[in-house]
């Protein structure tokens, strides 16, 4: 019998309130490891250098490395990882900007809820 390994999610946003909040969401689910939190963009390269990370759920706005920079750094560094952008800024200028940095996917915050989470998450998996 083969097990299916959970898909290693790192969460990298500023908000206390929003990691928890998405730590309750995805706390009893199998097929999710969250494998860290990040609250700052200038944390992120290094914490996927030293953990395998398959998704990072990515605020954009945060103040001393922002959401852009970050998905540039994580694609050059490796093109593999999935990014989900993740944001209160939902109009359509703003969500191509952060496909054009190199993110897979964009959840507006406004609107997240476990299945809608969880449908982004396979649909960049599938990519």
């Amino acid at each position: 019998m083969t097990t299916i390994e959970p898909i290693k999610l790192l969460i990298v946003d500023d908000s206390l309130m929003v990691v928890d909040a998405l730590k309750q969401l995805f706390k009893e689910s199998k097929s999710i490891e969250i494998i860290g939190i990040c609250s700052d963009g200038s944390e992120v390269l290094s914490f996927v250098q030293r953990n395998r990370t398959d998704v990072i759920f990515m605020d954009i706005k945060m103040k001393r490395m922002d959401g852009f920079t970050a998905i540039r750094e994580i694609k050059d560094y490796d093109s593999k990882i999935k990014i989900i952008g993740f944001s209160l800024i939902s109009h359509r200028l703003f969500i191509n900007k952060v496909i054009n940095m190199g993110a897979d996917g964009f959840i507006s915050k406004y609107e997240a809820d476990k299945e809608l989470m969880l449908q982004e998450l396979d649909r960049v998996m599938s990519l």
